[in-house]
């Protein structure tokens, strides 16, 4: 069996390709932007005045584990978009990102005709063509969606209007529109938790045709902490990790924090539409707009509590991270990990729902005891989401349905 993966940017992609790599199941990974040594285009850019940015966009796009030899790029409308973002006052870089998108899949579709594969993983808006071409091969077409049905999103447009100040309708509209066709194609697609699972089943998609395989972590990287904060005269540590963006709820943290008491609060992020809450609120709060993966598991040990009030997350990693760190965590019913937290690790809550969280949040507050018994818990379940977990799960799925034709 070879499969071909395509998908014009990172996000978990180079993950599953070392799965497949592991059953010598990876003909080729396509993307964008992959950091070559030896690429003619990075040796002749890191000589100009941009070195320093180029730099900085192509080690982002980058894995050791993964042989150059299996990648192949189509970086030129990507990189132009990525430098456009760096001019002042550019901001149509949704429409650049969808244009971008659909000339990388015309270059997949292009160059897969010559080639002998029994499976295409795509990627939501970058794959329609590459579909095509592939079903025409009789091959298996497989969506990687790292996102949920997108008519589900089009709700939470309507009942939140967060949603429309990200998004503008027309954008909206153009890019549900490729992700409906792309639907149309598709043989199966991978979901990263049930969250996301029940959206496409809820919107008509077949069952059959839908399967979750969710993220891994790093144990290396993010283990457990050694003692818990069982004074009750002590702050309880509250710690928000994520884009600064309300999508994320972090207003909804700011309302909790009104009608808390003796609690800290600490942010870690980039910022983004959240900008003007946060600027309003920055005497009650420690921020960081960066952090790497050590000083974030240190921070994530600190912490007493992980609450992440998100509106819509189809997995987030930093909410098993922070569990790897043996912290308890407070998620919403719109956040995919909450499969991780329901089997032992903290709390799940409504979504847009301020007492959910304080009164969540008191809980812990009254009983010391909880935050060890949870935080324990949550470090043992997260256990069962390694990156080799992901792997064994991701190409059990394959041989499947490859199988099942």
């Amino acid at each position: 069996m070879k499969v071909i993966v395509s998908n014009p940017v990172k996000q978990h992609t180079n993950k599953l390709c070392i799965a497949l790599l592991k059953d010598n199941y990876l003909l080729c990974f396509f993307t964008s932007i992959w950091y070559k040594k030896d690429n003619t285009l990075i040796k002749v850019l890191l000589k100009t005045p941009l070195k320093k940015l180029i730099d900085s966009i192509f080690k982002k796009r980058f894995d050791i584990s993964l042989p150059p030899k299996f990648v192949k790029q189509y970086p030129m409308h990507e990189l132009f978009r990525q430098l456009k973002t760096k001019v002042p006052f550019y901001n149509n870089t949704e429409l650049d990102s969808l244009y971008a998108e659909n000339k990388f899949d015309l270059f997949v579709a292009k160059k897969i005709k010559k080639q002998k594969f029994n499976v295409f993983i795509g990627y939501e808006k970058s794959c329609l063509n590459s579909f095509k071409e592939a079903k025409s091969k009789n091959a298996i077409t497989v969506l990687d969606l790292a996102q949920v049905h997108y008519k589900y999103i089009g709700y939470l447009r309507d009942r939140y209007p967060m949603f429309k100040s990200i998004q503008e309708d027309h954008i909206y509209n153009k890019a549900a529109s490729i992700k409906q066709s792309e639907y149309n194609l598709m043989d199966h697609v991978i979901t990263l938790s049930t969250f996301a699972r029940d959206t496409m089943i809820n919107y008509g998609i077949e069952k059959k045709k839908v399967h979750v395989v969710s993220l891994g972590f790093d144990p290396k990287s993010f283990s457990p902490k050694a003692s818990y904060n069982l004074d009750k005269t002590a702050p309880i540590k509250l710690l928000f990790a994520g884009t600064m963006t309300k999508r994320k709820g972090v207003h909804l943290l700011f309302e909790a924090m009104e009608r808390l008491e003796n609690v800290e609060l600490t942010l870690i992020g980039p910022m983004a539409d959240a900008r003007d809450i946060i600027e309003n609120n920055k005497t009650k709060f420690k921020y960081y707009p960066f952090m790497h993966h050590e000083e974030l598991a240190n921070k994530f040990r600190e912490a007493d509590l992980l609450v992440f009030p998100s509106y819509l997350d189809s997995w987030a990693m930093i909410v098993l991270e922070c569990m790897a760190c043996g912290t308890p965590v407070i998620v919403t019913e719109n956040t995919g990990s909450k499969d991780a937290v329901l089997q032992g690790g903290g709390k799940v809550i409504p979504v847009d729902d301020v007492d959910a969280i304080i009164t969540s949040v008191k809980a812990y507050q009254n009983n010391r005891n909880l935050l060890k018994e949870d935080g324990l818990k949550a470090y043992d379940t997260a256990q069962n989401y390694t990156w080799d977990n992901y792997y064994e799960q991701l190409n059990t799925l394959i041989e499947n349905i490859s199988h099942a034709g």
